[in-house]
């Protein structure tokens, strides 16, 4: 044996003298007593170990360059954040034909990174067709950190197909849906113009951002506070030893001093006991309120921005009857009002997150314990429907905010008005709502791609002027990643901003059609373009 690592490892000379060939090998477990191994069981271990040492190794290299490279990632996530706002500010001095002229200009550089994309792909191909040994299937290379060592035509091959996919798909959407994207684009302008007129919207999520941080940090704390409390090390005692009399039955230990003062002892053990089933019952709690908690982050904020919209709509003279700070008076009524509509609401949702983890953790026993395919069949099936449920819920619960946002009426009866006034114009409704989000998409992906593309091509030493600057990193791929994963949820705080704007005009708009006729008494309080998609107008001005 050698030690590595401060663990013990089979010696090549064990090897040699054929010690480790036989079918059992004798070892001595923690507390000192000899244990019979097989040859299986350890190889098994020595590899389990060798991949934990792979991956501290791997973890090190990563975060070093994590270390070089981050002043560079901030960069890029600023780039990002003076994107976006650049979107929304172009959206808001922009007329229709404008914006049309900016939709179509997001989806040409979208169809033209996937043209890039497309080309590039053709190109390594055929590079490295011409190579020997890259025609064998990437499937059958073992995983490996060299990103290089996937690079093969097969990989390639599977690139091209999927960007000629999704070129089809979203050329063929386009063309289909042409009209309603025409109605979409006159929400996503005025929706550019209600958060142009509240700028602080664009920073109030990182309220509730920090919200949800101290939520987590509780959990934490809580999490590890009980779990210190569940367990202790006690003596095992047979009764007919008379060695270690220190050491009595049911006694709280230390493994460590154990070893050193009562190691020659047979009948004494200094053996872990986990804690009860209250333990269990205080993680499952605490796990419920961090789903509470976590959820209620989210409903608050949905709820404040639906207010500070929904001001912004039913203000006759826009923005001149705007109140001053729209956003604050909606935190306002948020906390002094609706505080229990929050709580149902989130408590809707954290009841299915709750139920989902615990399904899981079923699962996982269930696959150790008692595997098949009829309890696997079960549980996909329990999963996809409360994923399904989930969905709804939060679909009903983000509708409710708006109109209780708007009439100030409780869960059960906004939830009630969300769905009838949706029932009733479902089919508007629901294309309305889908076209808006595939355009926000595609602006999020537009920007994710460009930067992803951008970063990568300055790293990788495209801009000589900036070769002197690069970091040298073990690994390209980490800034670039980072870069990526981080624009993806920068832009979505900056466009959920913008979505919760649409939805909450968008059902405003529809209660002031069903409620109002344009006359002098009940007039329309939609702008002069909204009265356009549905050939309205005022009958007289007031």
């Amino acid at each position: 044996m050698v030690s590595i690592g401060n663990r013990c490892i089979p010696s090549p000379e064990g090897f040699k003298l054929g010690f480790f060939n036989s079918e059992e090998a004798m070892i001595r477990d923690e507390n000192e007593h000899i244990v019979n191994v097989t040859y299986r069981e350890l190889m098994s271990g020595t590899q389990k170990l060798a991949s934990i040492l792979w991956a501290k190794d791997t973890a090190a290299w990563v975060y070093k360059d994590f270390l070089e490279s981050w002043w560079k990632i901030l960069l890029a996530f600023f780039i990002v954040m003076i994107t976006c706002l650049l979107w929304i500010f172009i959206m808001r001095f922009s007329t229709k034909t404008k914006s049309w002229f900016l939709v179509l200009g997001s989806s040409l550089i979208f169809f033209g990174l996937l043209v890039f994309s497309l080309v590039d792909s053709v190109l390594q191909y055929q590079k490295l067709k011409k190579i020997p040994g890259s025609n064998e299937s990437p499937y059958l290379v073992e995983f490996t950190t060299n990103l290089s060592y996937y690079l093969l035509t097969g990989t390639w091959m599977f690139f091209m197909g999927v960007i000629s996919v999704v070129f089809v798909v979203v050329f063929l959407m386009m063309i289909f849906m042409r009209n309603r994207i025409n109605r979409a684009v006159d929400l996503i302008t005025h929706g550019s113009k209600a958060v142009a007129d509240i700028p602080m919207s664009l920073l109030f999520p990182i309220i509730p951002y920090m919200l949800q941080l101290a939520f987590v940090a509780y959990f934490v704390a809580v999490t590890v506070g009980i779990s210190s409390s569940g367990g202790a090390y006690k003596i095992l005692r047979d009764n007919s030893t008379t060695c270690c009399p220190v050491y009595y039955n049911n006694s709280i230990c230390l493994p460590e001093v154990f070893r050193e003062t009562c190691r020659s002892c047979p009948g004494v053990e200094c053996k872990f006991f986990p804690g009860d089933n209250l333990i269990y019952g205080l993680h499952a709690y605490n796990l419920f309120g961090f789903f509470w908690s976590m959820c209620f982050a989210t409903s608050l904020a949905e709820l404040v921005l639906a207010g500070a919209f929904a001001s912004w709509y039913w203000a006759f003279r826009k923005p001149k009857d705007v109140p001053v700070f729209p956003l604050w008076i909606s935190f306002y009524r948020a906390i002094r009002y609706h505080l229990g509509t929050l709580a149902f609401g989130s408590l809707l949702i954290a009841i299915f997150h709750f139920v989902c983890a615990m399904l899981e953790w079923l699962d996982r026993k269930l696959k150790k314990y008692h595997d098949n395919w009829i309890s696997r069949c079960l549980i996909c099936c329990c999963k996809c429907c409360l994923w399904m449920l989930e969905k709804f819920m939060r679909f009903i619960n983000r509708n409710a905010y708006i109109i209780t946002a708007i009439r100030g009426t409780n869960f059960f009866s906004s939830a009630r008005e969300a769905v009838s006034l949706i029932m009733r114009n479902l089919a508007r409704v629901w294309v309305l709502d889908k076209v808006t989000d595939l355009m926000l998409l595609i602006g999020r992906l537009v920007i994710c791609i460009g930067i992803g593309i951008l970063s990568n091509y300055v790293l990788t030493g495209g801009v000589p002027q900036l070769n002197s600057e690069l970091p040298q990193l073990s690994y390209q791929i980490v800034p670039i990643v980072v870069i990526v994963i981080g624009s993806y949820f920068i832009t979505g705080a900056f466009f959920g901003v913008y979505a919760m704007a649409v939805d909450t005009m968008f059902l405003s708009f529809l209660i002031d059609c069903e409620n109002n006729d344009g006359s002098e008494d009940r007039p329309y309080y939609m702008s002069k373009d909204l009265m356009e998609i549905l050939g309205k107008r005022n009958m007289k001005a007031v």
